[in-house]
């Protein structure tokens, strides 16, 4: 790719790369790791002609739910992560999952064949939601505690 000068990486990251959720905090570190990874790797390759993008999808029914949900309970985490898990789990009509993956391929092919995309893409209307949920909460927590932030130069 840097000997064509173009070219698309796409990391696949989540929804749980922007909002963290009990129960789902290995899936979201890693995730959270890759957005950052995606962040430096776009800046540092742009020169070079070629586009990162991450991918942030909700609820798709890929089957992931049902491969990876069998932690152990432990009855202190009843009420936060086995409630997620349970949630999960108990989803039988898909209504958490109301995401296409045949769709959402489409639209990958679409974007990187047109080379127009962007660095972050969120996919599904649950996503969407969540993430700038997230993003106001976390812009109004960040300004309600600047005076304490400004406040740690040398005066």
């Amino acid at each position: 790719m840097r000997a064509r000068g173009r070219g698309t990486i796409v990391n696949m990251s989540s929804m749980n790369g922007v909002v963290a959720m009990p129960a789902l905090g290995y899936y979201s570190a890693s995730k959270l790791a890759l957005e950052g990874l995606t962040e430096a790797l776009s800046q540092e390759v742009a020169p070079l002609g070629l586009k990162v993008m991450s991918v942030e999808p909700g609820g798709f029914r890929t089957g992931i739910v049902e491969r990876n949900l069998r932690s152990p309970r432990i009855d202190a985490y009843g009420a936060t992560a086995h409630a997620v898990m349970d949630l999960l789990v108990n989803d039988k009509d898909g209504s958490l999952a109301p995401g296409d993956p045949v769709r959402m391929a489409d639209i990958l092919v679409r974007l990187v064949d047109s080379g127009e995309m962007p660095q972050r893409l969120s996919l599904g209307a649950d996503s969407w939601t969540g993430i700038m949920a997230k993003l106001d909460a976390q812009r109004a927590e960040y300004e309600a505690w600047k005076d304490v932030s400004h406040s740690t130069y040398f005066s």
